[in-house]
């Protein structure tokens, strides 16, 4: 992800992601930083994470619903 904010490597992460396909609450994921670089003359951050524990959604149900999403953006950017 891109951030502004200076994280450390091995900082603990909290992830939310609001919606997802149909699933009917938001997704909450905990991790920890482990890469992070910013390209020369950048003022942002990128920052890698590394999913440690799914707290209210399985990782399978999670990466269903991602690829859905994903599968579903590219559709949408081929037919204009």
């Amino acid at each position: 992800m891109r951030t502004a904010l200076d994280f450390r490597l091995d900082a603990d992460a909290r992830i939310v992601v609001s919606k997802l396909g149909d699933l009917p609450t938001a997704s909450y994921i905990e991790g920890r930083v482990v890469r992070r670089e910013r390209a020369e003359g950048d003022s942002k951050l990128t920052v890698g994470i590394q999913f440690v524990r799914f707290v209210n959604v399985s990782r399978e149900e999670f990466v269903e619903k991602l690829a859905a999403w994903e599968a579903e953006a590219a559709d949408e950017s081929a037919t204009g």
